[in-house]
């Protein structure tokens, strides 16, 4: 227990809507994908997760988004942490993400976190769309746009589900 609060089982149900709308969509589009049979082969060249020079690069990420966030949601307020979310969103989800949960546990609002974490999904979105577009067919372009968009509603249709209860 931080900050004299109880633990409570029930106070997160509708905290937990958007993410699971979010993955309900994205598994369903992952089923029809595999499901139609025209998924192309590739190969995958894995990397050592655990290779250090990427794991340094990542956690300078990290901090420099932490304090970048810290700054900005103060002197800006949730404006400040929304341009933050759509800039880093681009190119990286996580740090962005466990930047602002951060932020919520130490007392900022939750909806305007929340907001923020979709930004960041959406316009990671569009990057990863524009990406397929660029480097696939029409076909994989509007398959690829059509789930990402599929799952960014679902995080919608979540994020009001929990601003209204």
């Amino acid at each position: 227990m931080r900050g004299g609060r109880t633990a409570n089982p029930h106070r997160h149900r509708r905290r937990i809507l958007p993410a699971v709308a979010f993955l309900a969509a994205a598994t369903a589009a992952a089923f029809a994908r595999a499901r139609d049979g025209k998924g192309a082969e590739a190969t995958i060249d894995l990397e050592n997760p655990v290779d250090f020079p990427a794991v340094l690069k990542f956690g300078a990420l990290l901090a420099a988004v932490m304090v970048a966030t810290d700054l900005l949601s103060r002197s800006f307020g949730s404006t400040g942490l929304y341009v933050l979310s759509a800039i880093t969103g681009l190119t990286d989800v996580d740090a962005i993400t466990l930047s602002t949960a951060r932020l919520a546990a130490g007392g900022y609002p939750l909806r305007p976190a929340a907001t923020a974490i979709l930004i960041a999904a959406g316009a990671n979105a569009v990057a990863k769309s524009a990406i397929a577009a660029a480097a696939g067919s029409r076909r994989f372009a509007i398959v690829v746009g059509a789930g990402l968009a599929a799952a960014a509603f679902a995080g919608l249709a979540g994020l009001a589900l929990f601003s209204s209860g």
